[in-house]
């Protein structure tokens, strides 16, 4: 295993596998390290589901064996937790996560995580945004249209899902857990299926 786990966020840099807490010079361990870790085991927190990301995901994996010159598996779980736990304990050798699942993945490791990369967008700003999603014909045009209904959050580790609303409703002055009825649907996918199946009036 890496002398300290690296969680990877959003792409993979060119030669980036080649950091490390070992104090060795970047020609001396971009040259060796290859026979060191024959396989990249590389877990990702769930966005969609398994069979999704596993597609999604071929050309990614494709890419890193190129750049790295040694083969990448995929792992999933199906929550946040599962992903941060096999890091832990040393299951897989890097991950994609959210911030909030970074800090918790660092803080439960006592530091033995560090970050990598981050994802850029096209404009060159970081960073992400969170969406209210409801049914095309549902009769709801805005968050005040589904006060008192309910919307569901993903995941308490989910910075879209979770954290981002719950603070910008706080902001706002009434919890969020006030204004709707706010179960947790356990991920993205649920909630998505559970707005399409009538469980949850939003998502």
């Amino acid at each position: 295993m890496f002398s300290r786990r690296i969680f990877l966020s959003g792409a993979l840099m060119a030669g980036a596998m080649a950091l490390s807490s070992t104090a060795v010079t970047a020609d001396e361990y971009i040259g060796g390290w290859q026979k060191d870790y024959p396989l990249i085991k590389y877990g990702i927190i769930p966005v969609e589901t398994q069979t999704q990301t596993t597609s999604s995901m071929d050309d990614f994996l494709a890419h890193a064996e190129k750049e790295t010159g040694v083969k990448w598996k995929l792992f999933q779980a199906s929550n946040y937790s599962g992903v941060m736990n096999a890091m832990i304990a040393n299951q897989i050798d890097l991950a994609w996560l959210s911030g909030k699942s970074y800090c918790q993945t660092w803080e439960d490791s006592k530091g033995m995580v560090e970050p990598l990369v981050a994802a850029q967008e096209l404009d060159g700003s970081m960073g992400y945004v969170s969406v209210l999603v409801v049914k095309t014909d549902s009769p709801y045009k805005s968050a005040e249209d589904l006060k008192g209904k309910t919307v569901a959050r993903t995941d308490p580790l989910s910075g879209s899902g979770y954290i981002v609303p719950t603070i910008e409703f706080k902001k706002k002055g009434t919890p969020i857990d006030q204004y709707f009825k706010s179960p947790l649907s356990g991920g993205h996918p649920q909630s998505v299926m559970g707005v399409l199946r009538g469980t949850y009036d939003g998502a």
